[in-house]
C-alpha cells in the first residue's frame, strides 16, 4: 500500500530538485576554485613593479653608454677625416 499523498509526491520531488541544484552549485564553485587557483600560479610569474623600475633604469644606463659611443665614435670619423685631409693635402 502506497501512503504518500500528492503532497508527499512533490516534497520528494522539490527535495530531488534540490539535491541537483546543489551538486550544479559545488561543481561550479569547484571549477571557480580552479581558474582562481590557475589565476594565482600565472600571477606569481609576472613581474613585479619594482622589477619594472629596475629594468627601466637599466635600458636607461644602456641608452646613455650606446649615445656617448655615438658621440664618441662621430668624434673619431672627425678627427680621422681630418687627419686623412692634412695627410693628402
Amino acid at each position: 500500500m502506497n501512503y504518500m499523498n500528492s503532497d508527499d509526491h512533490t516534497v520528494a520531488e522539490e527535495v530531488r530538485h534540490l539535491s541537483v541544484l546543489i551538486e550544479e552549485v559545488i561543481s561550479q564553485n569547484q571549477a571557480v576554485l580552479e581558474i582562481v587557483s590557475d589565476n594565482q600560479r600565472v600571477l606569481q610569474d609576472v613581474p613585479k613593479r619594482d622589477e619594472f623600475n629596475e629594468l627601466k633604469a637599466e635600458v636607461a644606463t644602456i641608452r646613455a653608454a650606446v649615445t656617448d659611443t655615438g658621440k664618441e665614435l662621430k668624434l673619431h670619423d672627425r678627427r680621422i677625416t681630418k687627419l686623412e685631409n692634412t695627410i693628402l693635402s
